[in-house]
């Protein structure tokens, strides 16, 4: 609530395990309040193997070291329409941040690529607005 509630966050919608992934979830959160606890620093390098964690990587991680990876890294130069950004852009990314084009990482994703497209998950919340509140009960 407190990240949506912000104003920064424009559409959100939520997917949760399907039903016969269902018993993954509670180590997940266990994961989750243990990254907590520890105070595991936020991965501003967004790094794969190293001792901290982006959004993304926490959450696949969350699911992947109970058995239900939800999806495969991917290296950021195959990523689509990477061929667009400008060449100055890709020289100043890789002057400028430890990023290196090569580089796999966890994306949210949409359908097709990232967290999003896991068939391990199913839609529970349409994407809305953040400032619309909780749909109406069923």
């Amino acid at each position: 609530g407190w990240y949506l509630g912000r104003g920064k966050v424009q559409r959100v919608a939520i997917k949760r395990p399907r039903p016969e992934f269902a018993q993954h979830g509670a180590e997940a959160v266990n994961f989750c309040r243990w990254v907590f606890d520890e105070r595991i620093p936020f991965d501003e390098r967004f790094r794969l193997d190293d001792d901290r964690y982006y959004c993304a990587e926490l959450v696949d991680m969350a699911y992947r070291r109970n058995g239900l990876p939800l999806c495969q890294p991917i290296a950021i130069d195959e990523l689509p329409k990477f061929d667009e950004f400008s060449p100055q852009t890709v020289w100043m990314v890789k002057t400028f941040t430890s990023i290196t084009p090569d580089q796999k990482v966890i994306l949210p994703g949409n359908e097709s690529q990232g967290i999003w497209s896991s068939p391990a998950l199913q839609l529970l919340i349409e994407e809305q607005s953040p400032m619309d509140g909780p749909p109406a009960p069923r």
